[in-house]
């Protein structure tokens, strides 16, 4: 997959993809897939965490975190 065609997916769908790929063991950093697809690591975190999801260096991979209002 190239970064056309990653930009073209969900945002649920492009952290899925980030994640299923970074638990192959081709992969011990982010940077080292972006760069596989061809997309920019900063822009990629940034994208994807205006729609809640985060990327979490321990756990080498993206969570979905919903803020909720305090009542």
């Amino acid at each position: 997959m190239y970064g056309h065609q990653y930009y073209r997916l969900s945002v649920n769908d492009q952290a899925k993809l980030f994640n299923t790929e970074l638990k192959k063991e081709n992969y011990e950093e982010l940077y080292q897939l972006a760069n596989e697809l061809m997309v920019d690591e900063a822009d990629l975190r940034k994208d994807l965490a205006l729609y809640g999801w985060y990327y979490i260096l321990e756990l080498k991979r993206f969570v979905k975190i919903e803020a909720r209002q305090a009542s």
